[in-house]
């Protein structure tokens, strides 16, 4: 077993791969809102051939409420879960509230940014980011020397 020679913690071969990733999705994360409620929503990515795919868990957040930009390779998700008023209602318990949140990141390459899909499904905010097509793989075809 290989072990860090400063922490003394077991390494494994994902220990990297979780760091650069860390550093990959680094981005401007605001994460204020009216009643101190801070939090980022949680996010899923993926790639495949052609395209990224970005899942953000946003309970109570409607898509009228959500603004999505891509500007190269950054992504930028704003939104705003707005409180509910109970009126006449009294209040015992409130663990979540109203939330103003921001997440940017940065992919490894531009995305085309006409191609970009987003829904709104059940609490959870899907992406697709097709990459900009300088990016895409492209097949080549092999010719025979004559």
């Amino acid at each position: 077993m290989l072990l860090n020679r400063w922490t003394g913690n077991p390494v494994t071969p994902f220990t990297s791969l979780s760091r650069e990733l860390d550093r990959m999705f680094e981005g401007v994360l605001d994460r204020s809102s009216r009643d101190g409620n801070t939090s980022a929503p949680a996010l899923a990515l993926w790639e495949e051939e052609g395209s990224y795919h970005v899942e953000l868990e946003i309970p109570g957040v409607l898509a009228d409420d959500l603004d999505v930009s891509v500007h190269g390779n950054r992504v930028t998700v704003k939104g705003e879960r707005v409180e509910v008023a109970r009126e006449g209602a009294k209040l015992h318990r409130r663990e979540w509230g109203a939330l103003e949140f921001a997440r940017s990141f940065e992919l490894p390459v531009d995305i085309d940014d006409k191609g970009v899909v987003a829904e709104l499904d059940h609490g959870i905010l899907r992406l697709t980011l097709p990459k900009a097509e300088g990016h895409k793989p492209r097949k080549v075809k092999v010719l025979t020397a004559k």
